[in-house]
């Protein structure tokens, strides 16, 4: 790996400064493919589905990186599959998770780990959404409605529906308490529990 990123880097010092950055960038490329070939040999060597969608969910990474970078040089006909690709890669990582039988509130940490990830990638997106105009924004606003969607599942299955605790909170009542759980006896005591 060492002896690449000097292979690398070595011409574009002899050449001169102004192309050292792009050598850099180069270099940085090399650096995501090996990532990128690692996680799906990682894929490929697991059966444990927590593992399954880390390794999911660092490939999806690792491509809205691709992505980002795409969408700062206006390339937009390398960005769509790049898009795709992570597309793919975060709906994996949900099937995987959702289908694996695990139980959400036993193994909480494997199901944070993507949620959490999903939303520092949400994040991304959104800044990646905000370098494009608005024609060239439609693809990456219906990967952020997607991604969103499925940490909103990720959420629902850690905590149950997301809509019914916001309504308790609304209402109190609401969530099968009684209203008379804090009552006063004849003697006007308070009572708690009734």
């Amino acid at each position: 790996m060492m002896l690449r990123l000097v292979i690398i880097l070595l011409p574009c010092f002899l050449i001169g400064e102004p192309i050292v950055s792009s050598c850099f960038a180069q270099a940085k490329e090399d650096k995501r493919a090996k990532q990128l070939e690692d996680e799906k040999r990682k894929l490929d060597g697991t059966k444990d589905p927590a593992n399954r969608a880390k390794s999911f969910m660092k490939i999806g990474a690792i491509t809205l990186s691709y992505v980002s970078e795409a969408a700062k040089a206006n390339d937009f006909t390398k960005m769509k599959p790049f898009v795709e690709q992570y597309r793919q890669a975060v709906t994996a990582a949900r099937d995987t998770m959702m289908r694996s039988g695990l139980d959400p509130h036993k193994k909480s940490g494997d199901f944070k780990a993507v949620e959490i990830a999903l939303r520092k990638q949400i994040r991304n997106l959104q800044d990646i959404a905000r370098l494009l105009t608005v024609d060239e924004r439609q693809l990456v606003d219906e990967t952020i409605d997607l991604v969103v969607k499925i940490r909103d599942e990720f959420i629902e299955a850690l905590f149950g529906s997301v809509k019914a605790a916001s309504a308790d909170q609304r209402h109190p009542f609401s969530s099968g308490l009684s209203k008379n759980r804090f009552a006063y006896d004849d003697d006007r005591n308070y009572q708690h529990g009734v």
